[in-house]
């Protein structure tokens, strides 16, 4: 669980208050931090994240998956090991972990619906497979049925030099008491 967090290229993450780390409790911001936190001293980088487990049909049978909304043109948050196909799915599509694949007999090109919605299988992520869940990557857009068009789960933030990261997270949680944030 922890490769996914060590991969994804960010220094910072900034979730709600109370969450504890994004497998064991929700968070969920406004992306109005993304613009507020970008204008903090030593922030390169805001980007918004979104995470959300749902279970999808495959030939009948339900499979547990994490859905990850992220920008693919700067890449915070998407997959960090592609084996196959494209790594920048656009709307209507979806990057499908080697499990995933593999377990339910799929192949590039192959529709997954979630929410009732089909993506068309653009690429295979290796090393994105959690015991009994694996994750799927789709552009930010595709996941604000979810959770609205104005909120995240965490806010990824790359600082502006090497060994700043601490010294930022101090920074905001001054400067944003009512917010949780970890370093890498």
């Amino acid at each position: 669980a922890a490769a996914y967090v060590s991969h994804v290229d960010a220094d910072v993450w900034v979730g709600q208050a109370g969450t504890h780390d994004m497998f064991h409790t929700f968070s969920l911001v406004p992306t109005s931090l993304v613009g507020e936190l970008s204008s903090i001293e030593g922030v390169s980088e805001a980007h918004p994240l979104v995470s959300r487990t749902t279970s999808i049909p495959i030939d009948g049978k339900e499979n547990s998956i994490n859905v990850i909304g992220y920008h693919p043109a700067n890449g915070a948050g998407g997959p960090f090991e592609i084996a196959e196909g494209r790594g920048d799915p656009q709307p209507g599509e979806i990057i499908a972990d080697k499990v995933t694949m593999k377990t339910n007999g799929l192949h590039l090109g192959d529709s997954i619906d979630i929410e009732g919605k089909p993506h068309e299988i653009i690429g295979v992520s290796q090393g994105t497979s959690v015991l009994v869940s694996q994750y799927a990557f789709v552009d930010i857009e595709e996941t604000r049925a979810f959770l609205g068009p104005d909120r995240a789960n965490f806010i990824l933030l790359k600082a502006a030099g090497p060994g700043t990261a601490e010294q930022l997270k101090q920074r905001i949680e001054e400067l944003y008491p009512g917010l949780a944030v970890f370093t890498k």
